[in-house]
């Protein structure tokens, strides 16, 4: 069965010499026979239609099922022909080469061996553009996972920098309270000198010739004993500030 008005260019005789071949067939079998014939005819004209329509799929569909039912060589031919409007060049080349494996003796043996030479060459481009096109996906897919995790050591390493920071950070107490407290500890001591003034001046005033000179050594052993006073209260508040500072620092700290 082949294709009309340029479909193949020629013409509609083999549809017609397989439609009388199947009416020459044995009586007890032409009922069945005269089915199949109507089917296969009905098939064939619409494999026509869509052809001409640009409906290459539903022509192979039709040239499927009609060849199931008569496996006439021109089928194969037209199916060939309909895969070649899909684009479907492998599918085109396996069924031109079925044709012609049927269908020995044909006039344009060596037209369509090389038509089947020109699709397989093109069957062979596109295999080779889809290998490309694989390997630059893979490549592209290899270089784009190298730098996820690139960018996902880099955020490793900064989170690693961060922790690093903050543990130094809080290593332990700073300067301040040790200052604090060792300026305290001076000033108590401060305190002590004085004192110790005040005790050395308090015993000078018993040891005075006089009354008047005791009473003077005494308001001056007096007086530094206020000022060592002064100097206690104030040493022990810096000790007790520097050494409360010092304990915030180790409780806070890791």
């Amino acid at each position: 069965m082949i294709y009309v008005s340029g479909m193949f260019g020629r013409g509609v005789l083999g549809a017609l010499a397989a439609v009388l071949c199947m009416a020459a067939a044995p009586t007890a079998s032409r009922a069945q026979d005269a089915a199949t014939r109507a089917r296969v005819a009905v098939l064939y004209q619409r494999s026509v239609g869509e052809y001409r329509s640009g409906h290459f799929r539903e022509a192979a569909d039709h040239l499927r099922e009609a060849y199931a039912l008569h496996p006439d060589p021109t089928l194969l031919y037209n199916l060939a022909r309909a895969y070649e409007g899909l684009g479907d060049f492998q599918r085109a080349v396996d069924s031109y080469r079925s044709y012609l494996h049927a269908a020995p003796r044909i006039a344009d043996r060596a037209s369509i061996e090389a038509r089947v030479g020109t699709l397989e060459g093109e069957v062979r481009r596109r295999r080779q553009l889809e290998q490309e096109r694989l390997a630059e996906r893979a490549a592209r897919e290899r270089a784009e996972a190298a730098a996820a995790r690139e960018r996902e050591q880099a955020r490793a390493r900064e989170r690693e920098r961060a922790q690093t920071d903050r543990r130094g950070d809080r290593s332990g107490p700073g300067a301040v309270p040790w200052i604090i407290g060792g300026g305290g500890i001076a000033v108590v001591a401060g305190g002590a000198i004085v004192g110790a003034f005040a005790l050395a001046r308090h015993d000078d005033a018993a040891g005075a010739s006089s009354q008047m000179e005791a009473v003077d050594i005494q308001r001056d052993a007096e007086s530094l004993g206020d000022v060592a006073t002064g100097l206690f209260v104030a040493g022990a508040a810096l000790v007790v500030a520097g050494a409360v500072w010092l304990l915030i620092d180790l409780t806070t700290s890791d």
